[in-house]
């Protein structure tokens, strides 16, 4: 029988479980990564982001002009390129008296979580507007927590 009241706790113990089950995935995949081989972590790594196309082989490469046909060329191309950038990104800039620690500490951004309580939870309930959606709302919510 559909009842608005049904309705709203279906929707509310439908969100909890979708929670309980991300925060369970997130804990088996986590321990899975933990105590797995380091190679292992590659097939978790892309069953998560659900990767389905296989590895293509580089028949061709162009580098510095010139075009490259041989597999050994074109994999002394890459490593080239590869173990090369990063000095090269780092030569690029010049005067500069910036350390990468001074970097990382103007982008670190870290997050402070204050415990709360059910009591501070319908505090703040109370003092809200009297929306009838987020009042409505809100008395769910409530019944939810004291379950």
């Amino acid at each position: 029988m559909y009842n608005e009241y049904n309705w709203n706790y279906y929707k509310l113990y439908r969100q909890f479980v979708q929670r309980e089950i991300k925060r369970v995935k997130r804990y088996y995949y986590a321990n899975l990564i933990n105590t797995a081989r380091p190679h292992s972590n590659w097939e978790v790594i892309n069953k998560l982001s659900s990767k389905t196309k296989t590895a293509q082989d580089i028949t061709e490469l162009t580098y510095n002009g010139t075009t490259l046909y041989e597999s050994i060329d074109i994999s002394n191309a890459l490593n080239h390129f590869f173990t090369n950038i990063g000095p090269e990104i780092n030569n690029s800039f010049t005067n500069t008296n910036k350390t990468l620690e001074l970097f990382w500490q103007l982008i670190h951004f870290g997050f402070k979580f204050n415990e709360i309580t059910c009591t501070d939870i319908i505090n703040i309930i109370k003092s809200l507007k009297n929306n009838k959606t987020l009042v409505e709302n809100a008395k769910y919510l409530l019944l939810f927590i004291n379950l």
